[in-house]
């Protein structure tokens, strides 16, 4: 949680409107429209300690709610992540995590008048999955246990783009920080996502 704490503190540093005059900071953190953010997602896993594995992407979708806080972008998604995992040809895993996400990311470079380039964090909070297994002798099919996995936490970087006033089209990538299950001593993993979003404001400021 220290570089969520890190992120908030320089968001809520930089994000302000600084008055001269009388040298207050001005709408200290306040929400400026509503928009709806939905994607693609395409999902992997990084182990940890390399394994005799191949893993590849998982497909995946995230939709949610997005609002400006100055010069932040502030949201909250539903995220799905996972991995497709063999192990020598033999044995196969189909892996989803589901996520409540929130994410807060700063415009760090603008590339044009309509591109800016963007870094952040986003938290996410498992409540669900499955992992289903196919193998020489029979395929299954298992629902995860939320208790058993940690939260979501890692980096988010991305590029934004103004399509047109209402509507914008975002790529980003997650690099997970944190281990994806809690009591995995030796063959622990992190996600990793590439997502692909559109961003519509349904309301805003003017």
């Amino acid at each position: 949680m220290k570089y969520l704490s890190l992120l908030l503190f320089i968001g809520f540093t930089s994000g302000q409107r600084y008055d001269p005059q009388t040298g207050n900071l001005l709408d200290l953190f306040k929400p400026s429209g509503l928009k709806i953010i939905s994607g693609i997602n395409f999902s992997n896993i990084k182990y940890i300690n390399p394994k005799d594995s191949i893993t590849s992407y998982q497909s995946g979708y995230n939709i949610g709610f997005e609002t400006n806080f100055n010069n932040l972008y502030g949201g909250l998604t539903f995220q799905q992540r996972g991995s497709k995992v063999e192990f020598e040809k033999t044995q196969k895993f189909e892996i989803k995590y589901n996520y409540i996400s929130f994410h807060l990311l700063l415009p760090t470079i603008k590339i044009s008048s309509n591109t800016s380039l963007l870094l952040g964090l986003q938290n996410g909070f498992f409540i669900s999955g499955e992992k289903s297994i196919e193998n020489n002798y029979e395929d299954a099919l298992y629902s995860l246990d939320a208790n058993s996995y940690n939260n979501d936490l890692g980096i988010l970087l991305g590029i934004n783009y103004i399509y047109v006033k209402r509507i914008n089209l975002r790529a980003s990538y997650f690099l997970g920080f944190e281990e994806v299950k809690k009591k995995e001593l030796k063959d622990n993993w992190r996600n990793n996502t590439l997502s692909f979003s559109v961003i519509i404001s349904i309301w805003y400021d003017n």
